[in-house]
């Protein structure tokens, strides 16, 4: 039973970088998760969320950095860490035609469950996601939240110390997100697993995570809890790395009058986090190579965008 974060790393990465064919995807990564955290990792398509979730989980080798998940090298003890980190890909993939007790059973064996427990691990799960009554029904008749469930639940069949999760609430209503949301919490707190999950939704960072990291082409901008990052005044981002040419294509990308000229870039006013990570992503479609180098976002304005859907208001 959890009760909550605690002191003892999971997972710690120094300087971790990665390159693929000569491209840099991640850039001098460095993180402590500590035991029972939600760690969310924010970032617009193609900030370097999934490939840095692909480096913790073994399947994708560092080019330079260091790695520790539970105190062990992730490339030179995958196979004593598989035992122990559930993976959770943004996809579902999983057995249409079998049950939802035939998917764990089958998922089980190939995480090496012993087979004196697997039928009691997979009744389990089936309860701790509430999925009694359609144990014994085919995958292909259940609803997408239902399918999720199963596929967290696959996951954990072997009872991983820590679980990778890349996107888990992306193209869902808003009633599977929370099913979601809800379950990751249930995870997390009840049965003391540490989470570490991918997002671009900066609602589920918020109201999810104990701390996160802002990823920003495969660099991490900022690190720390949603207050920590966002209690900094001066809603400014500065960015650097942009060349001459690509100077007047800027102006036109940002809000009139917010950009500056500054020693090794450029100032942009920002009104929220989520206007800072929408103009990296328009930085990104418009081919403007450009990195976010610092930004200081004022909480309450961060406050008054995670809560305008919500009926919230900005605190006093």
């Amino acid at each position: 039973m959890g009760d909550g974060p605690t002191t003892d790393p999971v997972v710690e990465v120094e300087k971790l970088s990665v390159d693929f064919r000569g491209v840099r995807a991640l850039e001098a990564i460095d993180l402590r998760v500590f035991g029972g955290e939600i760690f969310g990792i924010v970032g617009t398509n193609g900030a370097g969320k999934s490939t840095l979730i692909d480096v913790l989980s073994g399947l994708v080798k560092p080019t330079s950095g260091s790695i520790r998940i539970l105190g062990r090298d992730p490339i030179r003890h995958s196979g004593e860490l598989r035992r122990m980190v559930g993976v959770v890909p943004q996809e579902v993939s999983l057995e249409e035609k079998l049950t939802g007790m035939e998917n764990l059973e089958y998922f089980g064996r190939l995480l090496d469950v012993p087979g004196d427990e697997l039928q009691d691990r997979a009744e389990e799960m089936i309860r701790f996601m509430g999925l009694e009554e359609r144990r014994d029904s085919n995958l292909e008749s259940y609803s997408v939240g239902m399918k999720k469930k199963i596929h967290f639940a696959c996951s954990l069949i072997h009872r991983p110390n820590l679980l990778l999760v890349d996107e888990a609430t992306a193209g869902f209503d808003p009633t599977i997100k929370a099913e979601v949301s809800q379950l990751i919490m249930k995870m997390a707190k009840k049965e003391g697993i540490t989470v570490i999950l991918t997002t671009h939704d900066l609602s589920d960072a918020r109201s999810l995570c104990d701390r996160l990291a802002v990823l920003h082409r495969g660099s991490i901008v900022a690190t720390g809890s949603w207050e920590e990052i966002s209690s900094v005044s001066g809603a400014k981002l500065f960015l650097g790395g942009i060349s001459p040419g690509d100077e007047k294509a800027l102006m036109e990308l940002v809000p009139p009058g917010s950009l500056s000229r500054r020693k090794g870039g450029f100032e942009v006013n920002v009104e929220s986090l989520s206007e800072a990570l929408e103009i990296a992503g328009k930085l990104e479609e418009g081919g403007i190579e450009a990195s976010i180098v610092s930004y200081e976002i004022p909480a309450e304005e961060v406050f008054r965008e995670l809560t305008k859907d919500r009926g919230g208001d900005s605190p006093a």
